[in-house]
């Protein structure tokens, strides 16, 4: 009787430890996801190291697996690792921005990235763009987890819905419906920025 009172004591202390590891490692996962969330920066200076279509492919993965309205996926995505594609569009945003600035400094938009991930959105869909900017936080979450850099940019959006821009649009396959609202530059960053404050006293917490 002894000898298997002991047994039950040894199985409900093995069985109490390995849910305690289980519970541990959930709530180390779940670190790991706030660390991605809390630690992420836009980077602006990246190393000429390529983006590995490994990488590429689960962070484009993670992306389409972004929460939307009635899953539409009301957005299209183009992965652009063309440098001269990227070169092309960063000089269409300098012509535009230098028509409207002359004294316009010299400087890369796109921040020598190898890779730039164009965001599109279905104009005609109300929630597009709320779920075209989840898709976005996807990317960006992703990259970080990764050891990747990235920066969400706007200056593309410029250039990109122009006229000037159709036989880029082309190139892209982006159809007459849908505009681009935002652009990410993604690669290996050569920065560590600081983070920035945050005002908390803009969240209300009503009991």
């Amino acid at each position: 009787m002894k000898k298997l009172f002991l047994m039950v004591i040894s199985a409900a202390t093995i069985l109490s430890s390995c849910c305690k590891t289980a519970e541990n490692q959930t709530v180390e996962q779940k670190n790991e996801t706030l660390e991605s969330i809390l630690n992420r920066r836009s980077i602006r200076a990246y190393t000429a190291e390529p983006v590995s279509d490994g990488a590429l492919d689960t962070i484009i993965n993670a992306a389409i697996n972004a929460p939307s309205a009635r899953n539409l996926q009301p957005w299209q995505v183009r992965v652009i690792k063309n440098s001269a594609l990227i070169a092309a569009i960063e000089e269409g945003v300098i012509a535009l921005k230098k028509a409207e600035n002359p004294n316009l400094e010299p400087r890369s938009f796109f921040f020598n990235a190898p890779v730039l991930i164009v965001v599109a959105n279905d104009k005609s869909n109300f929630f597009g763009q709320l779920d075209c900017g989840w898709l976005g936080q996807n990317i960006l979450l992703a990259a970080q987890s990764m050891g990747l850099g990235t920066c969400v940019v706007a200056n593309g959006n410029y250039f990109l819905n122009s006229e000037a821009a159709k036989p880029v649009m082309e190139k892209l396959q982006i159809s007459e419906n849908y505009e681009v609202i935002y652009s990410i530059a993604l690669g290996h960053p050569n920065e560590s920025p600081e983070a920035k404050p945050r005002d908390k006293t803009k969240v209300l917490i009503i009991e």
